[in-house]
């Protein structure tokens, strides 16, 4: 197992990242319902971008030299959802909880990860 590149500010970022965007998915639907518009149409798919980027370079950085294969898989794989599900969000209504669970199972991966990484010897 090659732990000693791995930096745990990766997964920590991750989850930063992966919990504001779980925020951001959550608070969007519901600014709309509640009546708030934003000025530009295409300002809130900006911040869907943004965190996906985070999002990518923080997996990238937290799967690099990783033992644990099925983390690493779970990782990368709500990476990909998240991103088809950013691309295809404005022509389908029901991909926002695709979204949710995208960014909800990204923490839950960047905790495992975490977790086995200082449970398991250098």
């Amino acid at each position: 197992m090659h732990h000693h590149h791995h930096n745990p500010k990766s997964d920590i970022l991750g989850i930063i990242s992966s919990s504001l965007c779980l925020v951001h998915c959550l608070a969007g639907p519901v600014l709309v319902l509640l009546g708030y518009s934003f000025t530009e149409p295409g300002g809130w798919h900006l911040w869907d971008i943004l965190f996906f980027g985070v999002s990518a370079w923080a997996v990238w950085n937290a799967s690099k030299g990783h033992g644990t294969r099925w983390i690493k898989v779970g990782l990368w794989s709500s990476l990909v959802v998240l991103f088809g599900s950013i691309l295809v969000a404005e022509h389908v209504a029901i991909v926002n909880i695709v979204s949710w669970l995208a960014a909800l199972s990204l923490v839950v991966f960047h905790v495992l990860n975490l977790r086995h990484l200082r449970t398991c010897p250098v």
